[in-house]
């Protein structure tokens, strides 16, 4: 006589295999209702509601398949990878170490158990689980591909190429192990071979979901957002629940400038039970970058609290906090980063371009005895500006100038950046017909906006303080640069030159300005410090004809230089090479001389820093004038304004106008030869001019 159970069982397997859910969850109810703690039936279940993205209540129903004494090793592996994917690291290493005791035999259950561990970073244990699975089944090439990771992350490099070397005699054409080779790279920071690597295992395995999760992952760390997107748009098509591209997502829509969307993908996570540390931390950055920061203080929180290492959570949190002015709070968060993972090195970053170093400082060591080690790509690219800092803090400049060239060196082998491109581009720009005074026979009235002021220059340029000032003022919001008009030019620009260009202003201009009172509904002024906008010059004044615009100048050489000692968060591929970077200013410099014989004098004017710190009242009163404001005492105690400051100028605008940064380059004008030259003759040839000279 057949076991009814066991026939209800095989029904509902056969049911859950060929895509009938509901059925399957019918029988496995009926076998719980006769058996409430049938193993196989709740694994079932589980397994139905983790595929249905129901997470919680897969967890629970395959926590209660797991609880007997002698579980086999399938549930115990459905659990403890269900509980990764949850980011409940902790319950998913007691289950894989469960599976180790109670299956030692079973290389699935080392290399589970190994995954687990990599991921959570204890790399030498990590190793062994790898290396055990390896002894008990040598041809399991993801163990071997992992194995090799873990060794390309301890610094032993060799090693892991030799791994490598096994997998392709075993399989020259394996996609997995393409695949593999290319994270390795991606971790070494070889992006451009791992981007090669990553498109021969599309090619040879083009239904792998992860080797498009891969390749998403690799065109990221090279800036190619766009790109990354389109293979991630293939990767969800395979996995539309999976929690990894989903975070994914999230971080991309935010690089592109789409931090509402970004949001709204974590909301859309969190909805369907996907609520993992890694998702918290992606939503956390979103809400920062939207200027939500109580908010994003908050979510860091939470994300830190959940992950097995959240130290790059707290290093995200001490930037937010440094923003809003809070150094200490900031400079104590990064201390507790460090002491959960003393090698992060973007931690390190922070900590320098909050701290002064003096001479003897431990940090100074500490940094240093972490470079001559084995560390990541990204690591060793954010301890070598941690450094420059450090020895240009303490005069020693020849040694900062050393780890400066070498952190620009790696960050410069990963961006995307064509000088040629740029320069051709700034040209053409200047080409286009600026016939400003003949205007729209009827402009909306939205168009006709003076909330809209735009801060424009170089980074480095003196913005920031321009902004800080202005922001003083009690009509006067600074919103920096989160407004991102640019986006919105970019896509609706051209439509501004065809038959319906009226409406098509009149409907972005409702966009960006909607933008605005989100930020700032009260603000008679709102200021928008996109630097980037220089190049929409003339389309902004299109579009809001009685909007001001200051362009920020400052000496080009201290201006280039100052640009070349920071690793920027986003962007700015241009300073990452002295040549590239004169050139870029050379043509940023036509294309704004283009501007200043165009632009109508009530819409354009020009602050240059050396004169507005020799004159702070005078400069102050002047540009409050131009953008239609009263003065107000406020601005000349712009320092004790309290205001999200994210740019690299946080620190300064904090305190009083002071001249030291007059001239500073001119001190290294000898490690600075490539940029003079190429500045040719907008370099000084002397000690950078002063103010009133």
């Amino acid at each position: 006589m057949k076991d009814p159970i066991a026939e209800l069982l095989g029904r509902a397997v056969q049911a859950q295999a060929q895509g009938r859910a509901a059925e399957a969850s019918v029988l496995c109810r009926s076998i719980l209702a006769a058996s409430p703690e049938h193993a196989d039936a709740l694994r079932l279940l589980g397994c139905i509601a983790r595929d249905q993205g129901d997470a919680g209540q897969a967890v629970e129903l395959l926590r209660r398949a797991c609880a007997g004494a002698d579980t086999p090793l399938l549930p115990l592996m459905d659990y403890a990878e269900l509980c990764r994917n949850a980011g409940l690291f902790a319950e998913a290493r007691q289950v894989a170490i469960r599976a180790t005791n109670l299956h030692a035999a079973s290389p699935i259950a080392w290399f589970c158990l190994g995954n687990i561990l990599l991921e959570s970073g204890e790399l030498p244990q990590s190793r062994d689980c790898f290396e055990q699975a390896l002894s008990l089944q040598p041809d399991l090439a993801q163990a071997r591909q992992n194995l090799a990771i873990v060794l390309g992350r301890l610094g032993e490099t060799g090693a892991a190429v030799r791994e490598f070397e096994i997998l392709f005699n075993a399989a020259p054409q394996s996609g997995e192990a393409f695949d593999g080779l290319a994270l390795l790279l991606l971790e070494l920071g070889f992006f451009r071979e791992a981007v090669a690597l990553a498109e021969k295992a599309i090619e040879l395995q083009p239904e792998s979901p992860a080797a498009y999760t891969h390749a998403t992952m690799i065109e990221m760390r090279l800036g190619r957002y766009w790109a990354a997107l389109a293979h991630l748009g293939i990767a969800l098509r395979f996995r539309p629940g999976d929690p990894q591209c989903l975070q994914l997502k999230a971080h991309l829509l935010r690089l592109v400038d789409h931090v509402d969307e970004a949001i709204a993908c974590c909301l859309d996570a969190f909805a369907a039970g996907i609520e993992t540390p890694e998702m918290l931390y992606a939503y956390a950055l979103a809400l920062h970058m939207a200027g939500k920061n109580e908010e994003a203080l908050a979510t860091y929180d939470r994300a830190a609290a959940r992950a097995t290492n959240p130290a790059p959570v707290n290093a995200d949190k001490a930037r937010l906090l440094d923003q809003l002015g809070r150094r200490g709070d900031a400079l104590g968060v990064l201390e507790a980063a460090l002491v959960r993972d003393p090698s992060m090195g973007a931690a390190w970053c922070n900590k320098a371009n909050i701290k002064r170093f003096a001479a003897g400082d431990p940090d100074i060591v500490a940094m240093e005895g972490l470079l001559a080690g084995g560390l990541g790509y990204h690591d060793r690219l954010c301890l070598h500006f941690a450094l420059a800092k450090a020895h240009m803090d303490i005069g020693s400049n020849e040694t900062a100038f050393a780890h400066l060239d070498e952190g620009n060196r790696l960050k410069r082998g990963i961006v995307d950046f064509d000088v040629e491109k740029a320069e051709e581009w700034m040209v053409a720009i200047a080409a286009q017909p600026t016939d400003f005074e003949t205007a729209s026979p009827v402009i909306q009235p939205d168009r006709l906006s003076e909330v809209p002021v735009f801060v424009v220059g170089m980074p480095r340029s003196g913005s920031s303080l321009v902004e800080q000032i202005l922001a003083s003022h009690p009509e006067v919001h600074g919103a920096g640069e989160l407004l991102r008009l640019s986006s919105l030019l970019a896509e609706d620009g051209p439509a501004f030159e065809g038959p319906n260009a009226e409406d098509a202003m009149a409907e972005t201009a409702a966009e960006y300005l909607a933008k605005l009172g989100s930020a700032a509904p009260m603000a008679r002024r709102v200021i928008d410090k996109d630097l980037g906008n220089f190049l929409y010059l003339g389309a902004i004044h299109r579009l809001f004809p009685r909007a001001r615009i200051i362009h920020c100048r400052r000496d080009p050489l201290d201006t280039c230089f100052s640009a070349y000692t920071k690793l920027f968060q986003d962007g700015l591929a241009f300073t990452y090479d002295q040549t590239e970077l004169g050139r870029y200013y050379r043509a940023y410099d036509r294309l704004m001389a283009h501007w200043r014989g165009t632009l109508p004098a009530n819409a354009f004017t020009e602050v240059q820093y050396e004169t507005l710190v020799a004159d702070m009242e005078g400069e102050s009163r002047r540009l409050l004038s131009f953008i239609g404001l009263d003065w107000h005492d406020a601005c000349l105690r712009f320092f004790e304004t309290e205001r999200v400051v994210r740019t690299a100028s946080r620190h300064q605008v904090r305190q009083p106008i002071y001249r030291s940064s007059i001239g500073r380059a001119e001190v290294f004008r000898r490690y600075l030869v490539p940029l003079t030259d190429a500045l040719g003759e907008l370099a000084p040839s002397g000690p950078a001019s002063q103010a009133g000279e």
